[in-house]
């Protein structure tokens, strides 16, 4: 299990987000954020192979939430 902190779950959710073209939500964020650290580890080590995650939903339903600048910065800071 991988430990990621809430502020990093909306980072790496907005910034998939951005580089999909289209809204995740905080826990594909989560997921994201932990594959990179993984990868990362990796390849600290030397080591080569895949690493595969999920998007668990669409990110719709965070529009007015995670979605938005302002509701993220009341919430967790900057992100």
């Amino acid at each position: 299990m991988v430990c990621v902190e809430n502020v990093q779950s909306v980072a790496a959710m907005r910034e998939l987000s951005g580089l999909l073209g289209r809204k995740v939500g905080p826990s594909t964020g989560t997921n994201f954020f932990a594959a990179l650290q993984l990868a990362e580890v990796m390849q600290s080590r030397g080591e080569t192979g895949s690493i595969s995650s999920l998007i668990c939903d669409t990110g719709e339903h965070y529009l007015n939430t995670y979605h938005d600048d302002a509701w993220v910065k009341a919430n967790f800071g900057d992100c």
